[in-house]
């Protein structure tokens, strides 16, 4: 059993790195899971004086590499649809070309995917985004992937989240000069740069996530004194969001918890629009990964969703 639990908590870190995208990637053991594999807390720190296990705080991690067993791991997320079904299909033809190295998620899943593609494909309870391999492959690998024996194309939405919340602005406190500056095309992040005096336009794009989807605070207050939009958004995040599921422990969410399932609701009519011209692709949020002879038709169907939805936009085409 001591061996069994080891291989579990190994494979769980293996889940664990991939979703956090980090360093750490120690586990947390559900009491549920302890009796699962008839272990005790006694029994792990006798394993951790062994130098089996570090413990930290409440989670653990196995310190000597080793085999993962994907048979003990318990699919999580919420239930797929008859799209999320068409979407899933296409993980089966996904490749990197010999000389590309991948991390090592990644090469399980496609070592394993015939028999656990299941657990590759997971739709998250807190907004509904879809989460892959695909998805959790570096910005620098993922130009390199082969769908269906062919080089891809990535066809993403510029500026996403700042467009969805120039909507919702203008939806709650009508006009105002962020959903302004987003519907006359201006970067957003670039004004945020030259305002906030900041390095580049990476550093801004990092600040403004940061205080979008941080807790409640004053920093672009400061910076744009007087704007009801950053009112609206402090406001928003201090009080109860009912439809946001982690609004009781982490208000502050629900920012992002609205952005977030409003990008999935306008991304699954592109989705949906693909499935039924019979497109293969992959999607990665607000992008779409497709074979290059289809690249034209996804842009295509992208336009002409996304016009109905936002004043101003820009694909991306790379």
């Amino acid at each position: 059993m001591e061996h069994k639990i080891i291989t579990y908590i190994r494979t769980k870190q293996l889940f664990q790195q991939r979703l956090k995208q980090q360093a750490d990637d120690s586990v947390y053991l559900h009491e549920r899971e302890l009796k699962f594999f008839k272990v005790t807390l006694a029994e792990l720190k006798h394993m951790e004086r062994r130098g089996l296990i570090l413990r930290i705080e409440d989670r653990f991690r196995v310190l000597q590499p080793g085999a993962v067993d994907l048979s003990l791991i318990r699919k999580k997320g919420a239930l797929e649809s008859n799209l999320h079904k068409y979407m899933k299909q296409f993980l089966m033809y996904v490749d990197l070309p010999k000389d590309i190295q991948a991390p090592i998620y990644f090469n399980t899943f496609l070592k394993c995917r015939t028999k656990y593609l299941d657990l590759f494909f997971t739709v998250d309870l807190f907004s509904n985004r879809v989460h892959t391999p695909v998805s959790s492959l570096s910005r620098e690998i993922r130009p390199f992937l082969i769908l269906c024996g062919e080089g891809t194309v990535s066809l993403d939405v510029a500026q996403m989240q700042p467009t969805l919340l120039a909507n919702v602005l203008f939806d709650h406190i009508w006009k105002n000069s962020f959903s302004d500056a987003v519907f006359q095309g201006k970067d957003v992040y670039q004004m945020l740069q030259t305002m906030a005096s900041l390095k580049n336009r990476e550093e801004a794009k990092k600040r403004f996530f940061e205080v979008l989807f941080g807790k409640p605070n004053n920093y672009l207050q400061k910076l744009f004194e007087g704007e009801s939009w950053i009112a609206w958004i402090n406001e928003y995040k201090s009080k109860p969001e009912p439809r946001n599921p982690h609004t009781k422990e982490k208000q502050h969410s629900n920012l992002a918890y609205l952005l977030q399932s409003y990008e999935v609701s306008i991304m699954s009519i592109i989705w949906r629009n693909l499935a039924e011209a019979g497109i293969s692709f992959l999607s990665v949020h607000d992008e779409i990964i497709c074979r290059k002879s289809d690249a034209s038709n996804v842009e295509r169907i992208m336009t002409d969703v996304l016009s109905k939805h936002f004043i101003s936009f820009h694909i991306n085409v790379k």
